[in-house]
């Protein structure tokens, strides 16, 4: 019905977008001049849509296909029922979901006596703008500096800092040293390192230092 007696019109809003593969997008339709607010919503032509470009459910929410179709843009129109001729659609482009960052520490771990040192490094897969990590050390029975110390609180990918051994052995001895992708801090990657005692410097003695023998006898 059409108690206004102008014409029904349907707006799409948004009225373009952009979605990643498998992810959702709600669009809302309003309907002017017409006491039935309801519509049918279709994709690329069908009703409801398909899994090559995607579906749409009832309240106009879009869920992309699970990979980028060709042409990458679908069409999502709205049809008003309460007149067959109220149409309005937008436009969605399906893009791929961006790589997922990764990252990965050298060595993942190490043995090292008190205030010895290890070069360590953190390389980062897909950090399109090389922004690297930053390295965190934590133990169970440490904090600070008797956890050891670090040359550098971050670094950009490849590079090396240097961890250095605390003065004495903490309880227990493994201290952790974790590397956070500034990217994406949800990703993270941990080396385990062990300290141990410095090792006890070898000496050797002789009893007696002097002695005077005679020719053809022993000591």
């Amino acid at each position: 019905s059409n108690p206004t007696g102008q014409s029904v019109t349907i707006s799409v809003d948004p009225s373009s977008a952009t979605v990643q593969v498998s992810n959702t997008k709600k669009f809302n339709a309003v309907v002017s001049n017409a006491a039935n607010p309801a519509v049918a919503w279709q994709v690329n032509g069908l009703a409801g849509g398909d899994a090559i470009h995607g579906t749409i459910d009832a309240t106009g929410m879009y869920t992309a296909p699970s990979a980028v179709p060709s042409p990458a843009s679908v069409t999502i129109t709205a049809i008003a029922q309460a007149q067959a001729t109220a149409v309005d659609t937008a436009v969605v482009t399906i893009v791929d979901a961006p790589p997922v960052v990764a990252v990965t520490v050298t060595p993942t771990s190490a043995s090292l006596q008190l205030g010895h040192s290890q070069n360590i490094s953190a390389t980062v897969q897909n950090d399109a703008q090389n922004k690297g990590v930053t390295w965190k050390l934590a133990g169970a029975g440490c904090s600070g500096a008797s956890c050891g110390t670090l040359s550098a609180a971050s670094s950009a990918s490849g590079v090396a800092i240097t961890y250095t051994a605390p003065a004495a052995v903490p309880s227990p001895a493994t201290v952790t040293l974790t590397a956070t992708s500034v990217a994406d801090t949800s990703k993270t990657a941990a080396a385990t390192f062990t300290i141990t005692p410095a090792a006890v410097p070898v000496s050797v003695t002789v009893t007696p230092t002097t002695v005077s023998v005679q020719g053809g006898r022993t000591q």
